[in-house]
């Protein structure tokens, strides 16, 4: 049966398509292992883990019971290594109070180097519950009629705080360094004097932020800031940072109020 001319031209095209896209995936093939050859000139090899291995865990993305992200430390552990799941991930032995994923990618780990100088790692050890020794009590709630203090353990980093019964706390002497504080000034003035403390510190902030940003545009269009830039509009661009900081400071202040009344973990006495 002979060919049709639409036949032979549709053949055409799909063999010049085939080619056209056997051509592009070389080309996209090509392209990656030149990025990649170019990438791997700044990177080190991955380090690699057996099971039973000590790891330090990045903190990069594990919420911590800490009063400042500043001061956190950036690595959790030592942990013990459980298996290699893959290449590039590893699953971690991790104590069950943190109530995250067992599996990291292998960025995130580090290898502990032990010397005979190095002390070991309280983590790492096998002791029982009656050998925690707590170090300082941190915070305090109440829930369901049912008091419980956040407590930092010797030994520990921040990522083993953990919040306990009172009766479970072995530490008269601490808690009651916690619970009876002096307040130096009369008691009525200690949510006073933190109310203050949070509008201050986000009112300078606010303040430095209008700040660069008054600064840029001077920089950018200089005439222009010059010309209608005057005391009047300075003083609305202070009270607008006012406002600003005022209604947030409202809104944490009621959701802190919230929290508490609801029994969520607040930082700092009830």
């Amino acid at each position: 049966m002979p060919v049709s001319s639409a036949d032979s031209r549709v053949a055409d095209w799909a063999v010049e398509a085939r080619d056209i896209w056997d051509r592009t995936q070389d080309a996209i093939r090509v392209s990656k292992e030149r990025m990649r050859s170019s990438a791997d000139v700044h990177r080190r090899p991955a380090p690699t883990f057996a099971p039973g291995d000590l790891v330090w865990l990045s903190a990069r993305n594990i919420r911590l019971r800490v009063e400042s992200t500043k001061f956190a430390p950036r690595y959790l552990g030592p942990f013990k290594v459980l298996e290699q799941v893959n290449p590039v991930v590893y699953r971690l032995a991790l104590p069950p109070r943190l109530g995250i994923t067992d599996i990291f990618h292998v960025s995130l780990l580090k290898p502990v180097y032990m010397s005979r100088f190095s002390e070991s790692s309280a983590g790492t050890s096998g002791s029982s519950t009656d050998d925690y020794e707590v170090n300082a009590i941190l915070g305090c709630k109440v829930v369901r009629g049912k008091k419980f203090y956040l407590v930092d353990w010797k030994g520990y980093g921040p990522e083993d705080r953990s919040w306990e019964p009172a009766e479970n706390i072995r530490a008269p002497q601490l808690i009651a360094a916690f619970e009876h504080y002096v307040w130096p000034l009369p008691q009525k003035l200690c949510p006073v004097w933190i109310s203050l403390d949070v509008l201050f510190s986000t009112a300078s902030i606010m303040h430095l932020c209008a700040i660069s940003l008054d600064r840029y545009v001077a920089i950018r269009n200089p005439i222009e800031h010059s010309r209608f830039n005057s005391r009047t509009k300075a003083m609305m661009k202070i009270a607008a940072v006012w406002t600003i900081s005022i209604v947030y400071f409202s809104t944490t202040t009621k959701r802190e109020s919230e929290d508490r009344s609801n029994g969520k973990e607040t930082w700092g006495t009830p």
